[in-house]
């Protein structure tokens, strides 16, 4: 974990704070006060992701649960047809 590495004791928010702080020094300070603006401490909600990059072979899909229907048959009405002619042989 990475405040091990940086020595940060997470029950202390004086240090979270301090640490995040030099952490973002160069961020905008109204994206700061999200840091120094708290009453509530800190919460350790480590990130995980895989590594970059990273692929894998896609699958096939997995087979549905549930058996096939059949589709329902239409309950339009069929669209109107042109009258015959008679033939003029």
């Amino acid at each position: 974990m990475r405040h091990r590495q940086a020595g940060v004791d997470l029950t202390d928010p004086a240090a979270v704070r301090d640490a995040l702080l030099h952490r973002f020094a160069d961020w905008s300070p109204a994206l700061r006060g999200f840091i120094t603006d708290t009453d509530t401490g800190y919460t350790n909600r480590p990130l995980f992701a895989l590594p970059v990059p990273h692929s894998r072979r896609s699958s096939p899909p997995a087979p549905s649960k549930r058996p096939r229907q059949p589709p329902k048959a239409s309950t339009a009405p069929s669209p109107p047809t042109a009258p015959s002619r008679p033939s003029l042989t």
